[in-house]
């Protein structure tokens, strides 16, 4: 009885095996993460329209290998598989196989492509993380300063408009009061002018900051709850695909017995 199979792959192959059909093998795996890892998806923001198009990109060039052989689009390799790609379970896989090893006394062997393939995504996806929240925080604390500034400046302005008045005020000398009433109305409107004027851009820089900020909270909010739906989608890829790594062991367990069986039975 013939037992040979294809090499075991992480993403589930197509039942239908013809020149035109594809079906994956572990030679797809490492190719479409070759193409991940070299246009590294994660130095644009999740959901953007650069994120897309890179997407496209690797799949046209996967399309375009002649050996093996690639039929798929931006959808079946994100879409079809949440996460984008099923690394998390190889990386998984792989840290619990080197357990084992190690734990049994055995000198692991060198890592695979794949595995090396798997590592360098996920390093990638933790700099851009950090990256990303790097960012976030330039924003805030720049968004900070502004605030401080223009709230500055309105104190000053405010200090100055109030010490013209006390000293105005405090002027009791006749001379100066008929200097004062001597003064042209164009004199008086254009410092009246001039106040309203600095008013209205400390009012609008406060309202550019308050809109800033208000931007700012909401991205973070976004960038929050995608995240965590994110995490919850990949937790829940990650129990289906442990659960399928199971079952195709005890099948492929079943099928060596019932081999070695019908050997030992047709002796």
């Amino acid at each position: 009885m013939d037992n040979t199979q294809d090499p075991p792959s992480s993403i589930p192959k197509s039942k239908t095996v013809n020149s035109n059909v594809m079906y994956w093998t572990s030679e797809h795996d490492v190719l479409l993460c070759r193409e991940v890892a070299s246009e590294n998806r994660f130095k644009t923001r999740k959901g953007s329209s650069q994120r897309s198009e890179i997407w496209d990109r690797i799949a046209n060039t996967l399309n375009t290998c002649p050996k093996p052989f690639f039929a798929v689009d931006k959808r079946s390799i994100t879409v079809s598989f949440p996460g984008a790609l099923p690394y998390l379970i190889l990386y998984l896989i792989s840290n619990i196989r080197l357990a084992e090893e190690r734990s049994s006394g055995i000198a692991p062997p060198e890592p695979t492509e794949l595995e090396n393939l798997v590592e360098e995504i996920t390093a990638l996806e933790e700099t851009a993380d950090a990256e990303t929240k790097e960012d976030d925080e330039s924003v805030k604390e720049k968004a900070e300063k502004e605030k401080a500034k223009a709230t500055d400046m309105r104190r000053k302005a405010l200090e100055k408009v109030s010490e013209t008045m006390k000293r105005h005020s405090s002027e009791n000398d006749q001379e100066k009061v008929k200097k004062i009433e001597r003064r042209s109305g164009s004199e008086t409107m254009l410092f009246l002018s001039k106040k309203a004027e600095k008013d209205q851009e400390l009012k609008l820089e406060e309202l550019q900051l308050k809109n800033e900020q208000h931007d700012l909270d909401a991205k973070r909010l976004q960038a929050s709850i995608d995240q965590q739906r994110q995490f919850q989608q990949q937790q829940s890829e990650m129990r289906r695909l442990m659960q399928q790594l199971m079952l195709r062991q005890q099948q492929d367990q079943t099928k060596a017995l019932m081999s070695l069986l019908d050997k030992l039975v047709n002796k």
